[in-house]
C-alpha cells in the first residue's frame, strides 16, 4: 500500500513512517521519503512495533492546519500499532490480549479492549493529527467491514467505556486474571468513560464520524472471495460464493464442510443442504450467527440450481470467506486455518468410514488459507484438507484427532509426509481475513 501510495502522489510526500510485519520488506528503504519499519513478529505486538507507532504517532501529532495526513490500514494493524496508555506495559497488553484470545474472544471483542487501553487506537490517531487533514485507506479484515473495529479503528471515534471492559472480562471470567495495572484503571470509576480528556473535546464529530477524517475501504474480503470464484471459473470450476461473513469455531466449519462434501458426493447437491441443516455442527456454527444463516438460504436457491445441471457437483468450487476462531484447550501449536482443514480431514474420513460406500464420481479436497499468508503463529498461511490424510498419517505414527484435540495442528501437518500439506505463501503484504475452497473435482478413469 505505501509503494502503491508514493508511485501516485510522489513529491507530494513530506514525510512518513509505515509499520509493516517482519519480513516483508527488502531494501523497501532506499531513495524513500516513507520510512519503512517491520515489527509484530509472528503478528504479536513487540518492542520493534512499539517503537514504529510512537514514530507514526509523532508524524501526526506534528501535521499542521492545511496540511493532510494519509494513513494507510490493513488488518493486523492492531499488533502492528502498539502503543499502550501510561501505566500499561506492552508486556501486559500482550497479556491481556492472549487471556482474551484463549478463552474465546472474537475480533470486535478483542479490538475495545485494544481501544480502551492505546494511545492510537479508538481514533485516538485522528485526534493526534488534528487540525490536519486526514484520509485514510482501508484494507478490511473484519466481518462487515466496520471502521470502528479494522486495526481497533484509529480513524474512527470509539465509545468503549469502563462498563463495556468490565462486561467482557466478567463474560469469560478474567477479571482475576487481568494485569494489576489494568484493574486499577477499572476500579477508579466502573461508570466513566476512558478518553474523555480535552483532545476529545476539541476534536469535532458529525454523525459519528470526524470532521477532518474521510475514511475509504480499499479491499475486502467479499473482494477476495469474488475474485477466487472468477478465478475457479477460469480453470473450469462452476463456483459459487456461500458468504463472507464466516465466524464461529473453525472446528465445527470445518465439520460442516466435510458434512456438505460427504452429502453431496454421495447424492447430490439438493440433498446435501437438506442434511446439512439437521447437523449439529452447523446448528451451533449458526446459532449465533444470523448473517452466516441469510447467507446459508441464499445459497440454497444457488445450490439448487447447479443440481439441475450437474446432479453431483463435479468440477464445483464453494468459497467462503471470513474469520473463524479457534478456543485454545490444548497445548499445541496451530492456526485457526490449519485446526480448520485438520477438521474437515477428520470428519470426512470419519463420515466415509461410517457409510462404507465406494469412491465417488469426484474427490473432495479443502483449501483453508490466511490472505495474510500467516495462519496464528506459524509460517503457513493454512492447509490442505483431504480424507485420505488420516489414512496416512495413521501409517506414519501421527494422530489427527488427538491432533485436533490439542489444538496441535501445525505440527500435525508438518509431520504429514514433510509437510506438503501446508500452504506457505510467505507475507502477502495485504490481509482481508481467511478464505476457504471446497473444490469437487472429477475422477477420470
Amino acid at each position: 500500500m505505501v509503494g502503491a501510495l508514493e508511485s501516485i502522489l510522489g513529491g507530494h510526500i513530506v514525510s512518513g513512517v509505515a509499520s509493516v510485519p517482519v519480513g516483508s520488506v527488502r531494501d523497501f528503504n532506499n531513495g524513500r521519503k516513507v520510512r519503512i519499519m517491520e515489527g509484530a513478529a509472528h503478528n504479536l505486538p513487540d518492542q520493534p512495533a512499539l517503537c514504529a507507532a510512537e514514530e507514526i504517532l509523532s508524524v501526526c501529532r506534528g501535521a499542521g492546519e492545511g496540511e493532510v495526513v494519509v494513513a494507510v490500514i490493513s488488518g493486523g494493524g492492531s499488533a502492528l500499532l502498539p502503543c499502550p496508555i501510561p501505566g500499561v506495559t506492552l508486556d501486559e497488553k500482550r497479556t491481556v490480549t492472549e487471556l482474551l484470545s484463549k478463552a474465546g474472544a472474537n475480533i470486535k471483542e478483542l479490538n475495545t479492549f485494544r481501544k480502551f487501553i492505546s494511545q492510537t487506537k479508538g481514533g485516538k490517531l485522528a485526534e493526534a493529527a488534528y487540525p490536519a487533514q486526514m484520509v485514510g485507506l482501508i484494507l478490511s479484515d473484519v466481518i462487515g467491514d466496520p471502521l470502528d473495529t479494522i486495526a481497533s479503528g484509529p480513524t474512527t471515534p470509539t465509545r468503549t467505556t469502563h462498563h463495556d471492559i468490565i462486561t467482557l472480562t466478567e463474560k469469560y471470567n478474567l477479571s482475576q486474571s487481568l494485569p494489576q495495572s489494568i484493574q486499577n484503571i477499572l476500579s477508579r470509576d466502573r461508570n466513566q468513560t476512558r478518553g474523555t480528556e480535552s483532545t476529545r473535546e476539541t476534536v469535532p464529530i458529525e454523525n459519528g464520524s470526524y470532521k477532518h477524517v474521510h475514511n475509504v475501504i480499499v479491499g475486502s474480503n467479499r473482494l477476495a472471495t469474488e475474485a477466487a470464484a472468477a478465478k475457479a471459473e477460469s480453470v473450469g470450476y462452476r463456483a459459487v460464493v456461500w458468504s463472507h461473513s464466516v465466524q464461529g469455531e473453525a472446528r465445527l466449519l470445518g465439520e460442516v464442510f466435510a458434512t456438505l462434501a460427504h452429502c453431496a458426493v454421495e447424492s447430490g447437491l439438493r440433498s446435501a443442504v437438506s442434511e446439512l441443516r439437521k447437523t449439529p455442527s452447523f446448528v451451533n456454527l449458526i446459532r449465533e450467527n444470523p448473517a452466516m444463516a441469510r447467507d446459508f438460504d441464499h445459497l440454497k436457491g444457488k445450490l439448487a440450481r447447479i443440481a439441475e445441471d450437474m446432479g453431483r457437483p463435479c468440477d464445483f468450487c464453494l468459497i467462503s470467506g471470513g474469520e473463524p476462531i479457534v478456543t485454545v484447550t490444548g497445548d499445541g501449536k496451530g492456526g485457526r486455518n490449519q485446526e480448520l482443514a485438520l477438521a474437515f480431514s477428520v470428519k470426512h474420513h470419519q463420515l466415509k468410514q461410517e457409510s462404507g460406500s465406494p469412491a465417488g464420481p469426484c474427490e473432495c479436497v479443502l483449501v483453508s488459507l490466511g490472505t495474510d499468508g500467516q495462519d496464528g503463529p506459524t509460517d503457513a498461511a493454512g492447509a490442505l484438507g483431504h480424507s485420505s490424510i488420516l489414512t496416512t498419517a495413521t501409517a506414519q505414527g501421527l494422530d489427527g484427532e488427538e491432533s485436533l484435540r490439542r489444538n496441535d495442528s501445525h505440527s500435525f501437518f508438518s509431520a504429514l509426509d514433510g509437510g506438503q500439506y501446508l500452504l506457505r505463501t510467505g507475507l502477502t503484504g495485504t490481509n482481508v481475513m481467511d478464505i476457504h475452497c471446497l473444490l469437487f473435482t472429477s475422477i477420470h478413469p
